[in-house]
């Protein structure tokens, strides 16, 4: 009776088993677009309609020959600016040159602006920022831009993140956060901030942000139908693992992220490339 059952068990369990493996391998290599849509009524008139793409997490990724797939699918969204929240390196798999050709390739779709991740941490900053700086990003970190349609302005803010900052045994990480937003003069009008951390919103809220654009958690790496992802960054079921959330009078949106890290892949969560539209 059990050869029987194993008889026709284990080919079941071989056709489920290469199934799963071929859609997770594809899941990995495609990019999905979200999409999101910010109302906020101090955005002035001649800025609707601004786009941002937020690139989040990349992680030294590669999608296509030199990232063609991934610079093909930023240009077609149009954006207006384009954001690096972080990540762009990987601490494990060091290929600096790899995310460098993609950044030099992204300036020519629109202007970067770039706040480091904890992977910058453990890496040389000082190289990634010169060449950074050298490709023609800004680096707002600490710090505020504007960005001007005709008389009218917005600002663009970023925080280095909290791991360039933080003694792990004697900070809270919020604390940390919190001191940093405060070092930052923040002009009147709309503002947007980029910060690498997804699970500090209530600094942000404190710190009257408008629009936060944020990653880390890579959607919680696993992701499970009702219950969100699973862990990432840190963070076990994470509360903020991905999308748009408000609290107050501040908008955070958490990119899924489009790279990997620690874990070489991801399940039910495909590489995420966000657009913002503001109103």
């Amino acid at each position: 009776m059990k050869k029987r059952i194993w008889r026709w068990l284990l080919p079941v369990l071989i056709v489920v088993s290469v199934a799963f493996t071929a859609w997770v391998i594809w899941d990995n290599d495609r990019i999905v677009i979200t999409q999101y849509a910010v109302e906020n009524d101090k955005l002035p008139e001649s800025f609707s309609g601004f786009r941002i793409a937020q690139i989040s997490d990349f992680h030294n990724s590669h999608f296509g020959e030199d990232n063609i797939e991934l610079l093909q699918a930023i240009k077609a969204g149009n954006p207006d600016i384009i954001a690096i929240t972080g990540d762009l390196v990987d601490r494990y798999h060091p290929d600096i040159d790899n995310s460098m050709a993609f950044v030099e390739e992204a300036v020519k779709i629109a202007p970067v602006y770039y706040v480091s991740g904890n992977h910058e941490f453990r890496l040389d900053y000082d190289e990634i920022r010169r060449r950074l700086i050298a490709l023609g990003v800004t680096i707002v970190e600490g710090q505020c831009v504007s960005l001007f349609r005709g008389e009218d302005a917005i600002s663009i803010s970023g925080v280095q993140d909290i791991a360039f900052s933080l003694d792990p045994l004697t900070d809270v990480e919020e604390l940390v956060m919190q001191e940093l937003l405060s070092q930052i003069d923040y002009p009147e009008g709309f503002c947007i901030l980029l910060s690498h951390r997804n699970n500090m919103m209530e600094p942000y809220a404190d710190a009257k942000v408008d629009l936060v654009l944020s990653g880390h958690a890579h959607g919680g790496q696993f992701r499970l139908p009702w219950l969100g992802g699973v862990f990432a960054g840190g963070q076990l079921f994470p509360e903020y693992d991905g999308g748009m959330y408000t609290q107050e009078d501040t908008t955070l949106i958490v990119s899924r992220g489009l790279g990997n890290s620690i874990f070489p892949f991801r399940v039910n969560n495909p590489p995420e490339l966000v657009f913002i539209t503001l109103y």
